[in-house]
């Protein structure tokens, strides 16, 4: 009896103790639950504070100019840029060139006015050049400026390529036209001389023969009745130009086309032949051997689009290539000369038209350009007895 007395006593001790701890704590623990939640509503607001921070710093980033763009140096100053945003491309490009030379002719005496012997240091060619791509890789742009002292500012040449597909690729604006001599074809730093040979007389004009210094010249080589005077070049003009390579046979590059449509020969800005024909081309280059350039014969090692005269790229295969050009032009003059040459005035219609063959190659350092122009050009001014200019080489 006494021993579950002792046992309820102590059981009510037990009870009244819980009593007086949850009646001691009953108030506190409310306002420590109330104080967590406070905070944990302040760390929310902090953290949505914090993500519209983030948002507005990374919508004003975005807004910036992208850091992806590098310049630097490589055969030229370079500029490179990439838009995040877009994913477009943006290449640049400026070179310059200067090519110097020295002249001395010792004159023979027994030619007729020709007793005073030449001396001159000549800056041949200063040019600048800007290229690239915009707005990517398939749009490519070009602009070529003659500043050397002989001649006026001039810009020789300024076009854009889309050149997504090699099969297929067009380019318009000014540009030398494909027609005729590769020589001119070729560019004047990517030769083996200063100076290109009187198949395409590009020199400083003076040559020791009776008579004095000759006319030839490739640009303003028109005469006035529209017949070149110059050597088997059509110089440059503003037209459209389609070309591609095409592989054969498992062959890169295997055959190679050209055509254009042009204002004319040796045109330049609002000085466009006098009627509304115009000069066609066709070029076709058959490359028999690659070479050792691994993207082509057309690569820069090689060929580098027929522009490239000597074997840079010292090719330890041989490249062998044949190139076929032609074109055809049909203008509208005020003047003819007789066959005394004596000029005349009458409205009549001309023709130039000619065709070229070379034969290319190239191995270990070693080059030969072979060359054959024909080449008509016909004035009519009575169109009973058309008279005609042939020239050939």
């Amino acid at each position: 009896m006494r021993e579950n007395l002792y046992r309820i006593k102590s059981i009510f001790k037990l009870f009244m103790l819980l009593v007086i701890i949850t009646l001691f704590f009953a108030p506190v623990l409310p306002l420590a639950r109330a104080s967590q939640q406070d905070e944990i509503d302040a760390l929310k607001a902090q953290v949505r504070q914090l993500m519209q921070r983030i948002e507005q710093l990374e919508k004003k980033e975005a807004s910036k100019p992208s850091s992806n763009a590098k310049a630097y140096w490589k055969n030229g100053f370079r500029i490179d840029y990439k838009d995040a945003r877009t994913g477009n491309e943006y290449k640049f490009r400026f070179r310059t060139g200067i090519q110097f030379r020295y002249t001395y002719m010792d004159r023979d005496e027994d030619i007729n006015g020709a007793e005073e012997n030449y001396s001159s240091f000549n800056m041949r060619r200063l040019r600048f050049f800007v290229d690239g791509t915009a707005p990517n890789r398939d749009w490519k742009y070009y602009v070529h400026v003659q500043l050397e002292p002989k001649s006026r500012v001039n810009v020789h040449d300024a076009f854009v390529i889309w050149k997504k597909h090699k099969e297929f690729m067009v380019q318009f604006g000014r540009m030398k036209i494909p027609g005729l001599g590769i020589e001119y074809w070729q560019s004047g730093f990517k030769q083996n001389g200063t100076s290109r040979t009187i198949f395409t007389d590009d020199s400083e004009g003076y040559w020791p023969f009776d008579g004095g210094t000759p006319t030839l010249r490739v640009g303003g080589h028109i005469l006035s009745n529209g017949f070149p005077i110059g050597g088997m070049l059509n110089y440059r003009s503003q037209g459209i130009l389609l070309n591609g390579y095409l592989d054969f046979m498992a062959k890169k590059q295997f055959l190679c086309y050209w055509l254009g449509y042009f204002n004319g020969r040796d045109t330049q800005g609002n000085r466009d032949i006098n009627s509304a024909d115009k000069l066609y081309s066709a070029r076709i280059g058959i490359n028999w051997l690659p070479g050792s350039d691994p993207r082509g014969p057309m690569g820069s090692k090689t060929f580098n689009n027929y522009f490239m005269q000597g074997d840079y790229g010292f090719n330890k295969v041989p490249a062998l290539a044949t190139v076929f050009s032609t074109f055809w032009a049909k203008d509208r003059v005020n003047k003819f000369f007789d066959l005394n040459g004596n000029e005349n005035s009458a409205r009549h219609d001309t023709e130039n038209y000619g065709f070229d063959i070379t034969v290319l190659f190239r191995y270990l350092g070693f080059s030969s350009d072979i060359e054959w122009a024909w080449e008509e050009f016909i004035q009519a001014p009575d169109k009973a007895h058309r008279k005609h200019g042939i020239g050939g080489h």
